[in-house]
């Protein structure tokens, strides 16, 4: 059999599956799982309680008065007119980003583009990785959606492969680097602000389990898509830490679970990526981020075309030279009302 029928028939029947199951807990979610909000919330919590003007227009989109001109901007998703789609798309195409980054000679993680059934493809990129990989949908994903990092084991790998072809035709391997992650926001082309991006995380106490811990971490958050008025106060939200299959996975890759009594001072890991809706915090640092980093942003956004943009970086260290690993666009959740997006 060749390679490539090899692909097909181990990765259709993975492919077939996952996306079934994906639909199935869009349409019937969990208990368990985080409620979704939708950008669309933000902008109409936002612009009612700044009495702006709203309109609801067709496709999920709402138009939003600007009371300086008059003029209505349309916003759908993380699209706005202020922003362009195209040049959101192209942000959020992860393998034009790369191609730019290295054109201009910004660092990025070793990493090849593949055809979402390319199984023998990932493998042989994952044996140059001794660092582990992240199999990640090629574009038009944000939010972690179908990425999937460090995938041991040959089942774990056909997963994950299966989970980001569902969104795409193309899939993006790149090598796991470890490190803090920032992101750095900046408008019509001047830097900001910058936050550090930290994952829901626990430490142990040698008595209690984790779903103890976890609980008692949620005391005084707020509940998973509460709306909150702007200001100093008010931030950084915290929202609760979920219960959900997510943290389940990343507990059993520490050999882990919620009833697990973690021993006294040892860090429990309960996200892979930030989020904000999971539990994870944002913090700002705008005044600690190295000069150099937000000189290469800029460079970036110039190149990008976007007037309005986040750079997300993984670090080894805050004032280390590290790896660019995303170009986002948009509204971002760190000050979403003031700011871009994931």
């Amino acid at each position: 059999m060749s390679g490539t029928l090899w692909n097909r028939f181990v990765m259709l029947p993975a492919y077939l599956l996952c996306k079934l199951r994906i639909m199935y807990r869009s349409r019937y979610p969990s208990k368990q799982d985080p409620p979704k909000t939708s950008d669309l919330t933000y902008y109409i919590y936002e612009s009612r309680r700044q009495q702006y003007e709203t309109e609801a227009r067709a496709n999920k989109t709402i138009g939003i008065k600007n009371p300086r001109n008059g003029i209505f901007y349309n916003f759908k998703d993380s699209y706005t007119d202020l922003d362009g789609v195209a040049s959101l798309r192209l942000a959020a195409d992860k393998i034009y980003c790369y191609e730019l980054l290295q054109r201009l000679r910004q660092p990025v993680p070793p990493h090849i583009a593949l055809n979402r059934f390319d199984l023998e493809g990932v493998l042989a990129f994952k044996n140059q990785c001794p660092a582990g990989i992240v199999i990640k949908p090629a574009r038009d994903t944000g939010d972690a959606t179908g990425v999937s990092i460090k995938p041991e084991g040959l089942f774990k790998i056909i997963e994950s492969l299966a989970i980001a072809g569902v969104y795409g035709r193309e899939v993006l391997v790149e090598q796991f680097c470890e490190g803090t992650n920032y992101r750095l926001l900046y408008c019509d082309g001047a830097f900001i602000a910058a936050s550090i991006r930290l994952p829901a995380a626990l430490t142990g106490d040698g008595r209690s389990t984790v779903l103890d811990l976890i609980k008692s971490a949620n005391r005084g958050r707020a509940p998973i898509g509460e709306l909150t008025d702007y200001s100093p106060e008010t931030r950084p939200i915290l929202y609760r830490i979920p219960m959900d299959q997510r943290v389940r996975s990343v507990l059993r890759k520490q050999r882990l679970s919620l009833n697990s009594v973690p021993a006294q001072g040892r860090p429990v890991r309960l996200q892979d990526i930030c989020h904000w809706l999971w539990g994870g915090s944002y913090l700002d640092v705008t005044e600690e981020v190295c000069p150099q980093l937000t000189a290469a942003g800029a460079d970036i956004v110039k190149a990008l075309g976007v007037p309005k943009s986040t750079v997300s970086s993984a670090l080894n260290s805050l004032h280390a030279k590290g790896v660019i690993v995303k170009v986002k666009k948009g509204r971002e959740n760190l000050i979403r009302r003031v700011r871009g997006r994931t």
